[in-house]
């Protein structure tokens, strides 16, 4: 698609239309009124052109040079392609610009600024403006914007997350979900901030840093959601080797030297990309702590494993498939129930990230067991930042809210009215379970380990070795991991 034909459907689409100036507008791209339909409201756009979001799109690809000029009217703007000159770099007109332009004094937020960007990259913003001046600048005036105009606590949201506190799953730069209420607002200002943000880095980017922003994306991609060993394979026999597991991830994710200072538009873009995946890192190790004893999931008698746990469900009729579920779980399940049962196990096998157009009757059991037992029903399960209380923490209405959507939306819209820690909530959940009926639970747990050191090892591969090198290791790590999951899928088909 050509970015005509791309310009034109953005004018298109209903919520850029209620923009007056236009989507290729300094209000639309700059204003604090549009940042939720910049970067939250249009997921159509995201991947386009390797572009996280709307915003990112649109001034990487899509503007003219006069609306680029409007857009981007000083030379101080990220965003701006032009220099600064070394008289504009000076600390005296910087602060002369940014005084003119908010009509306050710029020092103590400056000052606030410069601290931040030691704390999130751990270099001097003097050591950046060695090595770019004009973008260092550049930079520092956005983020100075960005802290007036759009979001003024950046400083405790972008600190790094530990495993004890911090973390949210739902710290991210998409929200495909829509709530309402005073709590839900405020988690979509944050989202919304992270992708303004994050698309921000970018504006500045040419062709040489097409690897940087794709590879980025990828990791982004691939930690979206933890993998599981097909059932088949797990009915075969197979065990996780961790430690020869994590042993041939480290050859490609070695930890360098320490980083030295690139470029700060490049450096803040890895940054907040690393610091997504740690959140879902730290949030998913919690979510699979709380599962390993979490009482509402039904005790299993033994299923008796045979081959035809792994037949088509289409070969067996519903009074089979429920009286295993009341059999094995002591659950009963009313036949005026069975249609919204298999329609929740639907949405919850559509989760999966698995592309397969069959369902096998132990993956149908396992997704029906998931939604099995009555205190699931008001269990509470929190996912977002403390004191958003007045969000529900239920999982089990998210999920129900995407029953209802199935007429109107499908399965793939439905899922999406489900935010991402919920959705991963389920997930475990289910993988769990399909483990428990294999008496292979320790696969799903060992999964989960390597999944989660394969993170830190990302991170700290990135945090100590320039960006450049990172790049490149990044990319041949996850060539390796793609080729590797062929040669897995082929073993387990040839077998």
């Amino acid at each position: 698609m050509d970015n005509d034909e791309l310009r034109r459907q953005v004018q298109a689409q209903p919520e850029v239309q209620q923009c007056p100036e236009g989507p290729f507008s300094r209000a639309f791209l700059r204003g604090r009124a549009w940042v939720h339909v910049r970067t939250l409201d249009t997921m159509r756009y995201k991947w386009v052109h390797e572009t996280h979001s709307l915003v990112e799109l649109i001034c990487n690809y899509l503007l003219t040079e006069d609306e680029r000029s409007e857009v981007f009217p000083s030379n101080y703007d990220l965003g701006n392609l032009h220099a600064l000159d070394a008289e504009s770099t000076r600390t005296a007109r910087v602060t002369e610009y940014l005084k003119a332009a908010y009509q306050r004094d710029p020092k103590p937020l400056l000052k606030s600024v410069k601290e931040d960007i030691k704390a999130w990259t751990g270099h001097d913003f003097k050591d950046y403006r060695d090595v770019d001046d004009s973008i260092a600048i550049k930079v520092l005036c956005a983020i100075y914007e960005f802290r007036v105009l759009i979001y003024s606590r950046l400083t405790s949201l972008l600190g790094s997350p530990t495993s004890e506190d911090g973390y949210s799953s739902e710290f991210r730069s998409a929200w495909p979900v829509e709530i309402h209420g005073e709590s839900a607002d405020k988690a979509r200002n944050i989202v919304s901030a992270i992708s303004d943000l994050k698309a921000m880095m970018t504006f500045q980017m040419g062709r040489e840093d097409h690897s940087l922003r794709w590879v980025m994306l990828l990791l982004q991609g691939q930690f979206e959601s933890r993998t599981f060993p097909h059932v088949l394979s797990t009915m075969k026999g197979y065990r996780v080797a961790k430690e020869l597991a994590m042993q041939k991830v480290s050859e490609y994710l070695p930890q360098g030297p320490g980083t030295e200072t690139g470029r700060l538009d490049r450096d803040l873009f890895v940054h907040l990309t690393l610091l997504e995946i740690e959140h879902k890192r730290y949030a998913t190790d919690a979510l699979v702590g709380f599962l390993k004893t979490d009482d509402s999931i039904p005790a299993l008698k033994s299923l008796a494993l045979d081959r035809e746990w792994l037949y088509d469900e289409s070969e067996f009729n519903d009074k089979t498939i429920f009286g295993l579920v009341t059999d094995i779980t002591g659950v009963s399940i009313e036949q005026g129930d069975w249609q919204s049962w298999w329609d929740c196990s639907t949405v919850i096998l559509s989760m999966r990230f698995e592309h397969s157009k069959s369902v096998t009757l132990i993956e149908r059991f396992a997704a029906l067991v998931t939604i099995a037992g009555a205190s699931i029903r008001q269990l509470e399960y929190p996912i977002w930042w403390k004191g958003y209380t007045s969000i529900s923490q239920r999982p089990w209405l998210y999920l129900m809210n995407a029953v209802d959507s199935l007429p109107r939306l499908g399965v793939s819209g439905a899922i999406d009215t489900i935010p991402y820690g919920y959705r991963e909530f389920w997930t475990q959940r289910y993988f769990l379970i399909v483990h428990r009926c294999m008496e292979a639970e320790e696969v799903w747990s060992d999964c989960n380990t390597c999944a989660s050191n394969e993170i830190r090892m990302v991170v700290d591969m990135f945090r100590t070795t320039g960006i450049s090198d990172a790049i490149e290791l990044a990319s041949d790590y996850i060539q390796y991991k793609v080729e590797n999951s062929a040669e897995q899928t082929a073993k387990i088909l040839a077998n």
